[in-house]
């Protein structure tokens, strides 16, 4: 599996594609990926690209911690685009563990869509 991640700040934007295997241990490289880049603010939006995953294995515990330490911070828009049933319902169970802020986070099955909802023109991401 590959997360790619482009921070595109003078739009306070995270790009991430997720492709092939999600496991516990390459989402969670990818958090800290993210977190770590001097670029990053935890006020940035994401649009995450799950169309391309295969499978995911990942535990209980892995989506708990990743739910747990999430970078973003409340207010901060995260769309999250999946193209299978197995996709959303994984997407679901991280969404129910950081229930919170869940107004924050949706699930598209367009990508049209998720940058219509982040405000952003079809060219960006």
């Amino acid at each position: 599996m590959v997360i790619d991640c482009v921070i595109i700040k003078e739009r306070g934007l995270v790009f991430s594609t997720a492709t092939g295997t999600v496991t516990d241990a390459l989402a969670m490289q990818h958090r800290d990926r993210i977190s770590e880049d001097p670029a990053f603010q935890s006020s940035f939006w994401q649009l995450l690209d799950m169309t391309t995953v295969d499978y995911f294995k990942m535990t209980s515990t892995g989506i708990r911690v990743l739910a747990e330490r999430n970078p973003f911070s409340e207010g901060s828009r995260r769309a999250i685009v999946v193209d299978s049933e197995l996709s959303c319902g994984m997407v679901r169970m991280y969404q129910l563990l950081t229930d919170q802020h869940a107004h924050d986070r949706t699930v598209f099955k367009d990508l049209k869509e998720a940058r219509a909802w982040l405000g952003l023109p079809n060219e960006v991401a």
